[in-house]
């Protein structure tokens, strides 16, 4: 038996349930910790974010372009708030934004309805589009005695996406206790430690990160300690983001710098024979 089934609370929007996942207790001690980036590393987000817009359109009629004009109105509003000086999170702004939507005043939670059944959606879409050298690639460190987690700025949950079985935590910068220190913040970093340890992971034990953006991957990890690999899959902006498709796109200060001191221990196009890449590096 490779895995220990156990019940966790999941956050689903703004409700709290419970979900049955798996996690790795077969070795009593693991042989590393690697992480992995999920949007645009194990899959493509904009097609994810296309489906999930999509299924809300189908279900309450509002098109992808009016909830996105709708979301920067709120984050245009939230700047302006008196007093207020940490940006809204993107889980509130899209939330807000649906509220808006449907402000006839029938249902309070009508947004937080409304953002549960994007999220859904999207966490379907992500399995439905992982790459395909993914799930092998996850069974592998975990067959061979690692711990796998993930590390994400965005909203994607492993144990809500088919496919990512082989992931045992998630740590996401939409956390209230992260947010907003996010990708590329050590904070981030720091939490994710904590919780692999938590799973029987050891300070004296190796940690890698696997993701695709150059600051908040690689630099920020690499800041934190851990060994990087930077997955470029060379997918047009049709496909992944901006920032995936032109890696020195980097926006704020802080991701100028960390993209400045990145240095990737390995590149990839693929995450095929990444184990067997990590191995032969550490040997």
């Amino acid at each position: 038996v490779l895995f220990r089934t156990t019940t966790a609370l999941i956050t689903q929007g703004g409700k709290i349930q419970r979900n049955t996942i798996k996690s790795h207790r077969l070795f009593a001690q693991f042989k590393g910790l690697v992480t992995f980036d999920l949007d645009d590393t194990l899959f493509p987000m904009k097609p994810v974010l296309q489906d999930a817009g999509e299924a809300v359109e189908k279900r309450y009629g509002f098109k992808a372009d009016i909830v996105q004009q709708t979301m920067s109105e709120v984050r245009h509003a939230s700047r302006g708030a008196s007093g207020d000086k940490t940006p809204i999170s993107y889980t509130a702004t899209r939330t807000t934004a649906y509220s808006l939507l449907m402000s006839d005043g029938s249902n309070d939670n009508a947004g937080a309805e409304c953002f549960d059944a994007w999220l859904e959606a999207r966490q379907k879409s992500a399995g439905a589009h992982l790459w395909p050298d993914v799930e092998p690639c996850l069974l592998e460190f975990a067959s061979r005695g690692w711990l796998v987690g993930a590390i994400t700025n965005g909203r994607g949950n492993p144990a809500l996406i088919p496919g990512l079985e082989h992931i045992a935590f998630c740590v996401s910068g939409e956390e209230p206790q992260i947010y907003p220190l996010r990708k590329p913040n050590r904070a981030i970093f720091d939490l994710t430690l904590e919780r692999a340890l938590g799973h029987g992971w050891r300070r004296d034990q190796p940690w890698w990160h696997v993701g695709d953006d150059l600051a908040n991957d690689c630099g920020g990890a690499a800041a934190a300690g851990s060994r990087t690999v930077l997955v470029e899959r060379n997918m047009p902006e049709e496909i992944v983001s901006v920032r995936t498709a032109n890696p020195l796109h980097v926006p704020n200060s802080m991701e100028k710098e960390m993209a400045a001191i990145a240095r990737p221990d390995i590149t990839v196009n693929v995450l095929t024979n990444l184990y067997r890449n990590i191995v032969a590096f550490a040997e």
